[in-house]
């Protein structure tokens, strides 16, 4: 019991850390205007490292903030700004729901 005890501490610990990472970026990418593209995206990695190495603890806390961090950057309009490896796996299913499906059966209203 202590030890679950202890992991859920470190849960929220690491938990807290990310949304005051999450708040810092918000307030930044909100207020300040980047020289590039390439700027901006460098400023995103680097809190994307200081998350990292405070999550080593929880491996599932990765995946969260990942999530977290792209869902962020997606309601800041923001999506191109994440990684390669993101990026590549949204192409892949835009390509494969972009396809037009057939329709089946009698349209409703025609004779």
């Amino acid at each position: 019991l202590a030890a679950e005890h202890r992991l859920a501490e470190n849960a929220v610990s690491i938990r807290n850390k990310y949304f005051y990472k999450l708040n810092s970026l918000v307030e930044v990418v909100g207020t300040v205007n980047f020289k590039s593209n390439k700027e901006c995206r460098a400023f995103i990695v680097s809190m994307r490292e200081d998350v990292e190495e405070s999550s080593e603890v929880d491996p599932d806390a990765d995946a969260k903030a990942e999530q977290a961090a792209a869902d962020l950057l997606a309601e800041l309009g923001l999506e191109d700004l994440e990684g390669p490896s993101s990026s590549a796996s949204k192409k892949n299913n835009q390509s494969a729901s972009g396809k037009k499906k057939k329709r089946v059966g009698k349209k409703k209203g025609r004779k």
